[in-house]
């Protein structure tokens, strides 16, 4: 006889690993600090090389400016400026990525703890299934 309530909680756990499952499974390796510690160093690369880029792409469009005016440009000013505003970009970014990231692993959590829960549930069937089975063949 199947156990409708059993192959719904499968088919449910199946669901589950073939979605979200897969991405909260991989998360659940880490520490909630590692997890987020691993995504800041993400950051700090990702922010970094997006920033120089468009710095890079400014200085291409303003080339003509630059080339009039390269003796008269305060290069001390403009790096200082820079640099504050990378920093205050990058500190702004990790802001955002710890609050995303532990967010996001406190929900995996969650969900990966009901997961488990599924997963006991069928368990417990399966033990009932074979304790009916070696009271049959008694």
């Amino acid at each position: 006889m199947i156990n409708v309530r059993k192959t719904r909680l499968m088919a449910k756990c199946a669901g589950y690993e073939n979605a979200e499952g897969a991405e909260d499974i991989r998360m659940s390796r880490y520490f909630r600090a590692d997890y987020v510690r691993l995504n800041f160093l993400k950051t700090v690369f990702y922010t970094a090389i997006g920033f120089f880029t468009v710095c890079l792409l400014y200085a291409i469009v303003r080339y003509d400016s630059f080339i009039d005016d390269v003796f008269e440009i305060d290069y001390e000013k403009i790096g200082m400026l820079v640099g504050l505003v990378f920093l205050a970009v990058l500190v702004g970014s990790l802001i955002l990525t710890w609050l995303v990231y532990t967010i996001k692993y406190i929900r995996s959590r969650k969900r990966l703890a009901a997961y488990y829960r599924m997963l006991r549930q069928i368990n417990i069937f399966n033990e009932e299934d074979m304790q009916l089975k070696k009271l049959e063949d008694k």
